[in-house]
């Protein structure tokens, strides 16, 4: 009578471990002397990607698939993607 409690009450549990909202997380990447770091990240959705240029030439950012952002960077200026 016991197992028959618990594992509906473990399946709930289960259910709601899957629902828990992420946090979004911001990811920094830098533009400078001509260098872009980090090189590589990883990026899940709802998270922002910030891009800072402080090198004195303009940059961009631009998704390679899809179009899903197109970001100016003037020389010594920033700009986010989400």
């Amino acid at each position: 009578m016991l197992v028959v409690r618990i594992l509906p009450i473990m399946a709930v549990m289960a259910l709601l471990a899957m629902t828990a909202p992420c946090s979004a997380v911001t990811i920094a990447i830098v533009m400078q002397n001509l260098v872009i770091t980090p090189a590589e990240v990883s990026a899940k959705v709802g998270d922002t990607i910030e891009w800072i240029n402080k090198d004195v030439v303009a940059h961009t950012a631009t998704a390679q698939q899809g179009g899903a952002f197109d970001v100016m960077l003037p020389a010594g200026k920033s700009g986010a993607s989400s």
